[in-house]
């Protein structure tokens, strides 16, 4: 493709300049040439809905410090959003926006280790480009890719970084990533069961109504993030799909990727959504041993109680900023490989209300961390002897009208090409039995490590 017959080289560059790509045009094809590119990526797809941003590069970055405020990036992204936009024609302004696209730590207070140093505190970055992906129109199907160019980068900056991505990589020909994958469990079972029964013992002792244990384990092998996207795509189309890739010169690329069911909130003008995700349980080899655990999980007392713990404390959450909060009916969530209780909830947006203010009430929820919140936070402390860096936190978007989502990072990796860190975690009550817990947390392994080529503890 001529790129140089897309982008208008004499459009204004102190503004944000959009333009439409032809259809045959890929989004996801920008993946097959990232791995050994210079540049920075920012990706969130939801490939149910045909939707999908992809930033390349950095024209601005809005970081955090420790123990800042989320909201507090607000003025910056607004002020840097509000930029004039040069469009193709009227009738696609309302479409797609100038957008920046981040994440944040799991916990603002603590210090990255030398695994996350790189992705610091969070942060939202403003992409040099971003193509957008969306359904032009529900009943023909069609799809449309806007190109948006950043203020300050030139048409042929931009025209270089595109064609760049269009070069063949060879490094990638006949890379069979996923034969050579070999699992190194971090996991010790016996201080799994240990942490459980602590933290079930402590909940019995009305100490705290539940906390949420995380663990992690290591794949080495030979890793590429395009197949890797391509294999959760294909398995979890319901889910979230997103990666960030930060290049770290002769260390390489290292990136957070996953595909996760978890929705922390969306705001589409005065729309509010949420959605409560906690009790799980696996799927069955065949329709009737399937029912039977839908059934066990819908009854499990300890299920039930467990997910109306995150529906109340999300709702609350919401009604320290909206009276109009509603919660939906609790449906069962099936994905590939486990099945989740979840319920919507939905509310109206106030007037001042923001997107990045309710990712910073909401975060972190009973499902990711615990409740009492404060005082989970501290068991997760006693008990996880690793950071959990972006893991189950807040990652997502934001376009120039004040609309995004931002979904909660599980079924996650950090990846760099030679190695790979997978987190999971369980929600933690007084009922928890520890053999059952290591047997979910081993489910929720499965996405990552069947896309990375890896297998379950060696075997």
């Amino acid at each position: 493709m001529n790129f140089s017959d897309v982008i208008n080289s004499s459009a204004p560059e102190d503004c944000f300049r959009q333009y439409v790509m032809p259809a045959t045009f890929n989004i996801e094809t920008l993946f097959d040439r990232r791995d050994h590119i210079d540049f920075h990526f920012s990706y969130f797809e939801k490939a149910s809905e045909s939707f999908a941003l992809c930033g390349i590069g950095i024209g601005e970055i809005f970081e955090l410090g420790c123990g800042e405020e989320i909201s507090s990036l607000e003025h910056r992204v607004r002020e840097a959003l509000s930029a004039p936009v040069v469009r193709p024609t009227q009738e696609m302004s309302t479409l797609t926006e100038p957008t920046v696209l981040g994440g944040f730590r799991f916990n603002k207070n603590t210090d990255p280790d030398e695994i996350w140093e790189d992705f610091g505190y969070g942060h939202m970055i403003l992409p040099k480009i971003l193509f957008t992906k969306r359904l032009l129109n529900q009943d023909s199907g069609e799809i449309v890719t806007f190109l948006t160019v950043s203020p300050g980068v030139s048409s042929f900056e931009a025209i270089s970084i595109l064609t760049q991505l269009q070069k063949p990589n060879a490094l990638s020909c006949g890379d069979n990533s996923k034969s050579m994958a070999v699992v190194n469990t971090d996991v010790d079972n016996d201080a799994w069961r240990s942490s459980v029964n602590a933290i079930s013992k402590g909940v019995r002792k009305n100490q705290y109504r539940k906390a949420v244990l995380a663990t992690r384990k290591t794949l080495t092998g030979k890793f590429k993030v395009a197949s890797v996207l391509e294999s959760l795509r294909s398995s979890y189309p319901e889910c979230f799909l997103f990666c960030f890739s930060i290049p770290r010169d002769e260390r390489g690329v290292l990136s957070f990727l996953g595909a996760t069911p978890e929705l922390l909130v969306s705001l589409d003008g005065k729309s509010i959504k949420s959605l409560a995700l906690a009790g799980s349980i696996g799927r069955g080899t065949d329709r009737p041993t399937d029912t039977e655990k839908a059934l066990t999980l819908t009854r499990s007392q300890k299920d039930i109680a467990e997910h109306d713990e995150v529906i109340m404390e999300i709702s609350n959450r919401l009604r320290s900023l909206t009276d109009s909060v509603i919660v939906e009916q609790t449906r069962l969530r099936r994905l590939n490989n486990i099945q989740h209780l979840s319920t919507a909830i939905t509310a109206q947006a106030e007037t001042d209300s923001s997107l990045l203010k309710l990712v910073e009430v909401l975060h972190p929820t009973p499902a990711v961390c615990g409740a009492p919140r404060e005082i989970a936070w501290g068991v997760i402390g006693e008990h996880e002897k690793f950071d959990r860096g972006w893991y189950a936190a807040p990652i997502g978007w934001i376009d120039s009208r004040g609309r995004g989502e931002f979904a909660v990072a599980l079924r996650s990796a950090l990846v760099e090409e030679g190695k790979a860190w997978l987190f999971a975690g369980n929600g933690i009550v007084g009922q928890s039995k520890p053999d059952i817990e290591l047997h979910e947390v081993n489910l929720k392994f499965k996405p990552l490590s069947d896309a990375l080529g890896g297998t379950q503890d060696g075997h």
